[in-house]
């Protein structure tokens, strides 16, 4: 499970083992309302404390699982993202034609995909995009759900 274990699972003999991908909401509480953060530091602390191994997604997790939570960094592995094989596969160009055809896009562009919220930065990627120099400018596509944060581009 990530960020979380079931309650009561250290009284079960049930070895555990925890994912946590960040404490964002330990570092940039502004972007949580106090109730979530409240839910969310009893939930990760409870996990980190009983699991009996914790997986970090980045060392920078690890730290402040460690920082945080006062957890011995040996019970911590880190364990980077990655993704199967089979989504690392070319496509034939006629299906990549087909793809920019159908959403009408440029032949080069970047493209961010996330949600289109403040703590994801995109409004930085905007910005360092905008005083590029022309000659190295190119289009951005941004695929993701927002809010009232996507309005405001």
């Amino acid at each position: 499970m990530s960020h979380e274990l079931p309650i009561g699972i250290h009284k079960t003999g049930i070895k555990s083992v925890v994912t946590m991908h960040d404490l964002i909401y330990k570092r940039h509480p502004e972007y949580f309302p106090f109730l979530d953060r409240q839910i969310y530091d009893w939930k990760f602390r409870y996990a980190c404390h009983h699991a009996d191994k914790i997986v970090a997604v980045s060392q920078a997790t690890k730290d402040d699982i460690v920082t945080f939570f006062q957890i011995d960094p040996q019970r911590i592995e880190v364990i980077y993202q990655t993704c199967n094989e089979r989504f690392k596969r070319f496509l034939a160009q006629e299906d990549c034609d087909a793809v920019i055809q159908e959403h009408q896009l440029p032949s080069e562009f970047m493209l961010y995909v996330g949600a289109i919220i403040p703590r994801k930065n995109l409004e930085t990627i905007i910005r360092a995009m905008a005083i590029l120099p022309n000659s190295v400018k190119i289009p951005l596509v941004v695929v993701g759900q927002g809010n009232a944060y996507k309005k405001k581009y």
